[in-house]
């Protein structure tokens, strides 16, 4: 079995083919529940040569014109050629604003959820020290047998859009790479995963989720220190948005509720 490579393609406008003429908004939204008004499509997934789907981010609660500071929260999703979603990845503005606060950093955290199975997937930033490289961990429980599965992806180099190894398990053994084109405009990042992981679906599209929010690393790092000293300037916490908190509610309620 040979590696398989996946390219995130940026665009360079945010007008695209896909969005304009013959496929409109609407119709797209016609095609998937979770192409929401406020979606924009940015970029192009490819599987090798071959075009497999897009990328999209909610403007509508990031872009700083239309929300608040307190309302600003990035999520991407990952569509296919036909818009079926496939996974999304939503920032936990709370968790990240508390873990900042624990450290003294920018500590981002992101839950992933993706079509194909219940399990929500978590996708951390993590501080290993004042002079090591940015580092995130991935960390997931399979459903069928309730294994954990924790995957690392540790910076190659201290800067925006730096290139990770994705490091598998205890033993970290290395089983792909996340190498970043970033430019000002447009760019790219190529997801490579080795023979012997290609054939997960699962890791492949968690791993094409994380590449697609490099684009908006930056912003959400200076989102969460102007959150936390605007707690600190106004003494008071933050309003956490109904949709994060839906990713936090309390499952054993859920099932043991009588209606």
């Amino acid at each position: 079995m040979e590696e398989k490579v996946y390219t995130v393609d940026f665009w360079k406008t945010d007008i695209h083919g896909e969005e304009i003429g013959i496929r409109q908004k609407e119709v797209l939204m016609s095609k998937s529940r979770q192409f929401t008004r406020d979606m924009d499509l940015y970029g192009s997934v490819k599987l090798g040569s071959e075009e497999v789907g897009y990328i999209g981010y909610r403007s509508g609660i990031w872009d700083s014109g239309e929300v608040g500071l307190e309302e600003k929260r990035l999520v991407v999703k990952f569509f296919s050629k036909s818009i079926s979603w496939i996974g999304s990845i939503e920032e936990l503005v709370s968790r990240s604003v508390a873990r900042s606060i624990g450290v003294g950093q920018p500590l981002p955290a992101f839950a992933v959820v993706l079509a194909e199975d219940r399990i929500v997937h978590y996708l951390e930033k993590i501080y290993r020290g004042p002079a090591r490289t940015e580092t995130y961990v991935l960390s997931s429980v399979d459903e069928e047998n309730g294994f954990l599965h924790t995957v690392k992806l540790v910076g190659k180099r201290v800067s925006l859009g730096a290139d990770f190894d994705v490091l598998y398990g205890a033993e970290e053994k290395k089983v792909g790479k996340v190498d970043s084109k970033l430019l000002n405009v447009g760019g790219k990042v190529e997801v490579k995963l080795s023979e012997e992981v290609a054939e997960s679906k699962t890791l492949a599209n968690l791993l094409v989720l994380f590449a697609a929010t490099l684009r908006f690393q930056g912003g959400v790092e200076s989102k969460i220190e102007k959150l936390i000293d605007m707690m600190k300037k106004e003494n008071r916490t933050v309003k956490v948005q109904s949709e994060e908190v839906g990713l936090l509610v309390n499952p054993r309620i859920l099932k043991s509720a009588v209606f």
